[in-house]
């Protein structure tokens, strides 16, 4: 009777929080036309705390990084929406000369089109991941199209340095219920950002500034560009300024597996994350779950010199 109870038990709080997954509440987007789901506004961090306390009050837990470890004076960089030809390599050279390593969450359509500037990225050892393979803001995209969304752009970098990635990033930072699942069922885990300077809208260097630099916190996240003149103008300072404070640049992999906040069933639960130079490692020692080594073994089988999907806009 015992046994039959605690299964019941977990039925039902299985079922609370799937019908909770499924009231997840709505992102901004636009009409549901193709160019809609290229567009729409970035999520706000403080909305992205938000909804993280919304969804942890609902019991809906799935591989996300919230941040990293609150007790070491990490930040993470990262760099959304390139490979820019013209933009990129300026970027790197910049890194280089800081002496800092970033992540890239790369869109897929760019990766086939300047694959030698991935290359270039993972070479210099920054990490690279995945933004999708066309940019589409997911929760607006009809439910079929957001897995092949999120693996055709893992199988863009397998492409163009042999390993895949298990972390993403949703345009926008928009998701829903079907962005969750698809990723659940890759075996990806979700990043997001603490910080948004709001760098796509162009602001002054001096606004930059003042929005990174008055709140920044241990295992902060920070949003940014790969194409945006003003970032590369402010990155020298905002770099000298939080080695000053104490801060060390870490990557997203670093980050998860330095004691970074992942949910997955709960607070501080640790996942297998991945690193270009190495593929798939579990930075905890343990071994990954079933769901995650079918998703890896099903992108390790699919060719890795198919031809890409057009590049055209």
């Amino acid at each position: 009777m015992v046994g039959i109870r605690t299964g019941l038990i977990g039925l039902a709080l299985a079922a609370q929080a799937a019908f909770a997954l499924a009231s997840l509440p709505p992102t901004q987007s636009g009409s549901r036309t193709s160019n809609a789901w290229r567009e729409g506004r970035y999520l706000s961090a403080s909305e992205i705390a938000a909804r993280q306390e919304w969804e942890r009050e609902r019991g809906i837990v799935y591989p996300k990084l919230v941040r990293g470890n609150p007790n070491l004076k990490e930040v993470a960089l990262t760099f959304d929406d390139g490979p820019h030809p013209s933009f990129t390599p300026r970027l790197l050279d910049l890194l280089a000369r800081l002496h800092v390593r970033a992540t890239f969450f790369l869109v897929g359509k760019m990766v086939d089109r300047y694959p030698d500037l991935v290359r270039q990225e993972v070479a210099q050892g920054h990490e690279v991941a995945n933004h999708t393979y066309d940019h589409l803001r997911l929760a607006s995209v009809p439910p079929a199209l957001i897995e092949p969304e999120l693996k055709e752009g893992s199988l863009a970098l397998v492409r163009a340095v042999g390993s895949p990635t298990r972390f993403y990033r949703p345009p926008g930072g928009e998701y829903n219920a079907d962005v969750i699942e698809a990723g659940r069922k890759l075996g990806y885990i979700m990043v997001l950002w603490t910080n948004d300077p709001g760098d796509y809208r162009r602001p002054s260097g001096q606004t930059l500034e003042e929005r990174l630099l008055n709140d920044i916190s241990n295992g902060a996240i920070i949003l940014l560009h790969d194409g945006i003149p003003q970032t590369l103008t402010i990155l020298p300072k905002l770099v000298t300024a939080l080695r000053k404070q104490g801060y060390r640049f870490v990557t997203i992999s670093e980050m998860a597996s330095s004691g970074g906040v992942i949910t997955a069933g709960g607070p501080k639960v640790r996942m297998p994350a991945m690193r270009p130079d190495r593929g798939f490692v579990d930075v905890t020692g343990n071994r990954p779950s079933p769901e995650v080594m079918s998703a890896m073994k099903a992108l390790e089988r699919r060719p890795i010199s198919a031809k890409p999907r057009s590049t055209a806009d």
